[in-house]
């Protein structure tokens, strides 16, 4: 089976949960910046979290379906159809031959997570899928969809549909479960994002430090999937740092010369030398994936041992879905 690409939308890449193991040579991790619905659109139609997903920006493709799929879409919400009719998120849905699956106005978040029953078929570059668009390499030829690209859909492990249920003329079956999409932006006009603090915190002046957990701070059009670049009060050190680069990593919070913080994201380089205020909690990250230039948000600072209690009980919930789904299968 393949999908050819009718329109490519804003920017259509491949990606699944990262290139693990070769941040020492400087090839940074990538992945999917909305984890949670990457790996719940997969669980979704069958396959491993591990598979890689579409993640579409904004302005979504258009994608044509020569054989029967079934396919989950989770995420932002950005009018999914099949010609006049809405195709419903957070849900397996069965596509019959000839199918085109088109996106609209942007509802609510900001990146949409396509998974298909037995994956893209592309080559793994250093064990991932997952598409490095600055080193052009990973996911359909190291780039974003074009015009006019076929794209291979690989066989699915078993014959079993996600939890989806056949029907002649009701392709979308399966209600979704309330937890799915929770990372979906809330709309509230200040978005709330837990943070640790970085190992350069103490050095930071008292009035920076109150201003981190109080102040508003804006999201601007000069972030990408590298990383997040918000204006707001300036937060200065007791004295000026020259620092030896470190080890950054997604969540990372830098801060610059010039005081306006940096959350680094899934595209972000492995060192970095400016001092690192905080670093977002793991369980937070999809809610900054989804947010768009002009939000707002506050940093709440949380100990490391309550971040670390988020982070099972995501696990815990990922799993009760797990078996929910399974469950419907048998």
């Amino acid at each position: 089976m393949t999908i050819h690409v009718v329109k490519p939308g804003a920017l259509s890449t491949l990606q699944d949960l990262g290139r693990f193991g070769y941040q020492r040579y400087g090839v940074i991790v990538d992945g999917a910046m909305d984890e949670w619905a990457h790996r719940v659109a997969n669980l979704l139609v069958g396959n491993r979290e591990t598979e890689a997903t579409l993640e579409i920006t904004l302005i979504g493709p258009s994608l044509a379906f020569d054989e029967p799929a079934v396919v989950a879409i989770c995420g932002a919400d950005l009018s999914p159809r099949i010609g006049d009719r809405d195709v419903p998120m957070d849900r397996p849905v069965r596509l019959s031959a000839g199918s085109v699956l088109e996106f609209g106005r942007r509802r609510a978040g900001c990146r949409a997570y396509l998974a298909v029953k037995g994956g893209y078929a592309v080559a793994p570059v250093m064990g991932s899928k997952s598409t490095y668009l600055r080193g052009g390499f990973g996911g359909f030829e190291g780039r974003a969809l074009r015009k006019g690209d076929m794209i291979a859909i690989g066989e699915a492990a078993d014959h079993s549909t996600g939890n989806a249920i056949e029907a002649d003329d009701a392709p979308f079956i399966a209600p979704a479960s309330p937890s799915i999409a929770r990372t979906r932006s809330t709309g509230a006009e200040i978005q709330s994002v837990r943070v640790v603090q970085g190992p350069q915190w103490p050095l930071f002046a008292d009035a920076a430090q109150r201003a981190f957990t109080t102040a508003e701070f804006v999201l601007t059009p000069s972030s990408d999937r590298m990383g997040y670049r918000l204006e707001g009060t300036k937060l200065v050190t007791r004295e000026p740092i020259e620092m030896i680069s470190e080890g950054v990593s997604f969540g990372t919070i830098q801060v610059p010369p010039d005081g306006n913080p940096i959350i680094l994201m899934a595209d972000c380089q492995t060192t970095g030398g400016y001092p690192k205020i905080a670093q977002a909690v793991s369980v937070d990250l999809p809610l900054l994936a989804q947010m768009m230039p002009g939000q707002k948000m506050r940093f709440e600072l949380i100990p490391l041992d309550v971040a670390q209690q988020l982070y099972l009980e995501r696990e815990r919930e990922f799993g009760r879905i797990l078996e929910s789904t399974t469950a419907r299968e048998s």
